[in-house]
């Protein structure tokens, strides 16, 4: 994981305080054990890519959950799989790392299809991975038509007529 977006994983994860995380990558960072020490109260599990099969189904949801140093060791159909699996069963936040050489295959386009945002652009052809939010709070904003003053109304039925 670089180290800015490292930093501001960490920094989210104090703001915020989600009550449970789930890191999926080869290795925890060093900076991101020690904030999870200094918060206990954060529910946290980890797991790496040789088990990542193994465990998937049976993890429940997470508040956060973060795909670093996974997706390029992965065939491209497997791992929209689990990003959709992940972004629709077990996480309210989710963040994923998308190496360079994997953007050729899953590209931007892919990541928008299912949702994301591109949450550190960088330029194509550097070393550093891209990395993607799904938020479920903020997936969808509601439509300025959908509301009470703009719709059949119950409250306003005697008072209007269309």
């Amino acid at each position: 994981m670089e180290v800015e977006l490292e930093q501001t994983l960490i920094d989210r994860l104090v703001a915020n305080k989600p009550a449970s995380l789930l890191l999926i990558s080869p290795e925890v960072p060093p900076d991101l054990a020690s904030c999870l020490e200094s918060a206990p109260e954060i529910e946290f599990e980890h797991t790496d890519f040789e088990s990542i099969e193994k465990t998937i189904l049976p993890l429940g949801r997470y508040e956060f959950v973060v795909v670093a140093d996974l997706l390029n060791r992965m065939d491209v159909d497997l791992a929209e799989q689990l990003v959709c699996m992940l972004r629709d069963l077990h996480a309210r936040v989710l963040w994923v790392m998308v190496p360079q050489k994997m953007l050729l295959r899953y590209n931007h386009n892919n990541a928008v299809a299912q949702g994301m945002r591109m949450i550190s652009p960088k330029q194509f052809g550097s070393d550093e991975p891209q990395w993607y939010e799904f938020n479920l709070e903020s997936y969808k904003p509601v439509p300025q038509w959908l509301n009470a003053k703009n719709w059949a109304n119950p409250e306003r039925w005697d008072k209007d007529r269309w």
